[in-house]
């Protein structure tokens, strides 16, 4: 889906580091670090995933250079798009996950989304949860500027034909069916503002009827000092 009215608004957008001055994140048991090209065969492995993949439109990648393709965005001169991470167990170094924010001006609604995904062997340890959590403190603590852009009218409480100031949002989609996927969107404290029914546009379910939930999150308030 994208969003095909609009409303503009005044807000802020994070200015985004380049990958060779990003800080990794720790988090208890994961380091959440910007990809390289030397981590294409074990990120290879996750995106051959079928379990995993299937919630992707592109689906499962059929060879190295797909994996390599995918870093396209996430690397120099595009890393400053996106704020994309691998995801690393801290004990064993494996890469478990992906995720971040892919679309700082999303064609569903116009603000930043974030999204994630995990080897099916790393689900049920509650790390999507933990990435999640560690990924919105550095999100929201990146500096911001003032912008001005077009966003979907559902996703503020603004009327057509002003500008009004609005407070940054993050965004994030899923699959009404994907339960785990909505747990972790309440446990992180964003809210559903939208729900609709489209065609899946997803390799694993193209055509298919599906319900789709958006989700937000505003930008926390800042403390006085």
């Amino acid at each position: 889906m994208e969003y095909t009215e609009t409303i503009k608004v005044r807000t802020t957008l994070p200015l985004i580091p380049p990958i060779s001055s990003r800080d990794e994140i720790l988090t208890p048991r994961l380091l959440l670090r910007a990809p390289r090209l030397s981590d294409v065969p074990a990120l290879h492995l996750l995106r051959t995933e079928h379990e995993v993949m299937k919630h992707s439109v592109q689906g499962v990648d059929k060879t190295l250079e797909d994996t390599i393709r995918s870093l396209d965005d996430s690397l120099p001169p595009n890393d400053t798009k996106n704020y994309h991470f691998l995801i690393f167990e801290r004990d064993t170094g494996e890469l478990v996950g992906k995720g971040g924010m892919h679309s700082l001006l999303s064609r569903r609604f116009g603000w930043p989304e974030v999204g994630y995904s995990f080897k099916q062997a790393a689900w049920g340890k509650g790390y999507a949860t933990e990435f999640m959590t560690g990924f919105l403190e550095s999100w929201w603590s990146l500096p911001r500027k003032e912008i001005e852009i077009e966003v979907d009218p559902k996703s503020v409480d603004a009327e057509a034909g002003s500008t009004p100031t609005i407070v940054e949002l993050l965004t994030a989609i899923t699959d009404a069916k994907n339960v785990g996927s909505v747990k972790v969107l309440e446990k992180t404290k964003f809210n559903k503002f939208m729900e609709w029914k489209g065609v899946d546009n997803r390799e694993a379910s193209f055509g298919q009827d599906v319900i789709v939930l958006g989700f937000s999150m505003a930008a926390p308030l800042k403390e006085s000092s």
